[in-house]
């Protein structure tokens, strides 16, 4: 996976957890739990209030065709881990992590019970962030299938829409909306 921080952060998996640092990183759709030391380790009360709050305005605010909530709380809520800029674009692009398509504020690795955010963000602006990236955890529990570059395209125009309602409805921004960046290129190349 990705070459130098994918390592690290198992490593420090497995000086919580041992036995099941790898669980963390199950395969898409698979319904492992992140180890109990893990969680403790990343997650502050304030940050399991955060993740909670935010899961909620999601699935209350994303609907199916049929005006239905599009997704549930899951049984398992993520681990929140803050990381440094260089760390974000090691885990983005590790070939070449100061492009700067590669500075990213938060990810999500698909499949896994973590989401990645900047640690170094303002809170409204982590919360947001951290918004956009709870959203990709939904779909990837919702769906675990890896699809086609317009299925991915709808995925991320949908946690850009869901991260702009959140700013306007609970943040008060009344600002342009971000703009949705096509997930259809080459993740080392930008191509």
């Amino acid at each position: 996976m990705k070459r130098l921080i994918f390592p690290a952060i198992l490593a420090l998996f497995s000086l919580v957890s041992p036995a099941s640092a790898q669980d963390v990183f199950a395969p898409r759709g698979v319904p492992v739990a992140p180890p109990e030391g893990v969680r403790q380790l990343a997650l502050s009360p304030a940050d399991r209030l955060m993740i909670h709050e935010l899961l909620e305005f999601i699935v209350a605010t994303v609907k199916d065709e049929s005006g239905n909530p599009k997704y549930k709380m899951p049984s398992v809520e993520p681990v929140l881990i803050r990381f440094s800029v260089y760390a974000m674009g090691e885990l983005s692009c590790p070939s070449n992590p100061y492009t700067p398509q590669c500075r990213v504020l938060g990810t999500h690795l698909t499949g896994s019970y973590v989401v990645f955010v900047l640690g170094a963000l303002m809170p409204d602006d982590l919360k947001h962030v951290a918004l956009h990236e709870l959203n990709h955890y939904l779909q990837s529990r919702k769906n675990p299938n890896l699809g086609s570059c317009a299925d991915d395209y709808a995925d991320e125009r949908e946690a850009y829409i869901t991260q702009q309602k959140y700013r306007s409805l609970v943040q008060g921004y009344t600002g342009p909306m971000l703009p949705i960046p096509s997930p259809c290129i080459d993740d080392e190349t930008h191509n």
